[in-house]
């Protein structure tokens, strides 16, 4: 099985990115709906409501279902440029409307995605400034103008948490989680690992590290990508 399935057989690839702004990738919800229909059907049968984990506990602590625009982008049910649920790719997925929760910005539910919540706090509300943060994964976030895709969604789009906003980000999956593959791997310390690679110029001779550890988002969309080292020769050390 393929999240692609849920783009290029049953919705069409350039419509699903022209709707939602992204592809269809392991890590977004219907592609996870879509597998549980066909390898877990029993459990997929006792499905009542969709919620994110964020929404679940909001669920519990106050009984209500909700969703903000900014984290409900990262549905794939979601019409990012419209901003409410896709009656479209929902039906096209045969996924019932009536599991997804009322969505609203986030100004009206006090939430958001992590990424477009960290982007409020560091004031990347416009264009013009831009974040990168580097946590297991690392992102690249930019406030954008209006409602706007690249055709081949190398980048996510995705409603910002600022009303009437959005926002573009390129996303790896391995970015100081290669730093902590490395350390564990050669069991030492990342202060002494650095002190070593400074003692290299900068390029190290050729040497490239592809950080593919658990497949790819942006700009390479493919869960099955791998790291790799490559221009490796005998002068190199640890």
């Amino acid at each position: 099985w393929s999240s692609d399935v849920c783009s290029s057989d049953l919705v069409g690839l350039a419509r699903l990115i022209e709707l939602t702004g992204n592809r269809a990738l392991t890590g977004f919800t219907a592609p996870k709906l879509l597998w549980l229909r066909r390898h877990e059907p029993e459990t997929y049968a006792r499905i009542q409501h969709v919620l994110l984990p964020k929404d679940y506990v909001r669920y519990r602590l106050t009984g209500e279902r909700a969703i903000d625009a900014a984290d409900a982008s990262g549905t794939l049910l979601f019409d990012v440029a419209a901003r409410r649920w896709s009656d479209e790719v929902c039906a096209t997925l045969q996924l019932p409307m009536e599991w997804l929760p009322p969505a609203y910005e986030s100004t009206v539910v006090a939430g958001a995605g992590d990424q477009a919540a960290a982007a409020l706090g560091v004031g990347i509300v416009r264009p013009g400034p831009i974040s990168v943060v580097l946590g297991t994964s690392g992102v690249v976030f930019a406030a954008l103008p209006a409602y706007a895709v690249d055709a081949q969604a190398r980048l996510h789009v995705f409603c910002h948490a600022a009303p009437e906003t959005w926002h573009a980000m390129g996303v790896m999956l391995s970015a100081a989680g290669s730093a902590a593959w490395l350390r564990d791997t050669l069991q030492a310390e990342l202060a002494a690992l650095e002190a070593e690679a400074a003692r290299w110029e900068p390029g190290v001779e050729g040497l490239l590290f592809a950080p593919y550890l658990a497949g790819e988002r942006t700009p390479h969309p493919d869960p099955n990508a791998r790291g790799a080292f490559t221009g490796l020769s005998l002068r190199h050390d640890r």
